[in-house]
């Protein structure tokens, strides 16, 4: 069985008045002692935080300040269904326009193998558009 009583023992409480005792952890620190590394660690941690918050907070003013002070471009229920009315027709211009270039590639009998292969092209871009 172990000894436990080999070990050395710390300083107690009541022992630790005196601060140069070197067993006290609770003493006042001596000229030229330093708390240590870790001590030093956690000062540099938050004085880190502290910079990025002065940072991230003169971004955010920054952003709000950067914003252009001209009217804003919202563009109205009106405009987007007008917009979207003119794509639908230009969509539906252009789907006629190659159904009728279809109708003239493969409505005469076709005689050639270029006859052919240009109405397959044009069934194709038609095709193209019902996708």
């Amino acid at each position: 069985m172990l000894a436990f009583a080999a070990l050395p023992r710390e300083a107690g409480v009541m022992e630790c008045h005196d601060a140069g005792d070197k067993r006290c952890k609770t003493g006042l620190l001596q000229k030229g002692e330093s708390r240590g590394l870790s001590v030093e660690l956690s000062r540099t941690i938050g004085w880190m935080a502290l910079v990025l918050a002065v940072i991230l907070a003169a971004g955010y003013a920054q952003g709000e300040a950067g914003q252009p002070a001209g009217p804003d471009k919202t563009v109205t229920g009106q405009e987007q269904v007008q917009a979207r009315e003119a794509q639908r027709r230009s969509a539906v211009e252009e789907h006629q326009r190659r159904k009728e270039a279809y109708e003239r590639a493969c409505s005469k009998p076709i005689k050639s193998q270029a006859q052919l292969d240009s109405c397959r092209a044009a069934y194709k871009r038609l095709e193209i558009d019902r996708i």
